[in-house]
């Protein structure tokens, strides 16, 4: 099974699953990229947690 299809499979199981990926990056992208990771993570913490934004 390619990972297409799981993400395929996983958001008919959760259809409120969210993937995102970093561009362009290697092994490092926390490092490489900290920007768009950052923003995931913050994204995440906002909406997925429900946390609101001071």
């Amino acid at each position: 099974m390619s990972m297409a299809s799981d993400l395929d499979r996983l958001q008919e199981i959760c259809p409120q699953t969210v993937v995102a990926k970093t561009l362009p990056a290697g092994h490092f992208n926390t490092i490489e990229v900290a920007d768009q990771v950052n923003a995931m993570l913050d994204r995440f913490l906002a909406v997925g947690l429900g946390r609101h934004q001071v």
